[in-house]
């Protein structure tokens, strides 16, 4: 089983996510739950492993003010 660490970062209204093991992840959404899949099936590709352990967190998320 590999273990990585993705972080997801929210600017300019979307999903970003970068993995420090796999400096070469380059994914993004509109969408957070899309994104989620999208990586564990890139990392699982690009890794071959099916069983792999992803640790996430997310970065700094930006906020808008209400009127």
């Amino acid at each position: 089983m590999t273990r990585v660490n993705v972080t997801y970062s929210y600017k300019a209204e979307y999903w970003n996510a970068d993995c420090q093991e796999v400096p070469q992840l380059a994914a993004g959404s509109p969408s957070l739950p899309k994104l989620r899949i999208l990586v564990r099936d890139a990392l699982c590709d690009f890794l071959n492993d099916d069983r792999l352990e992803i640790h996430e967190s997310t970065d700094s998320i930006e906020t808008k003010q209400l009127p």
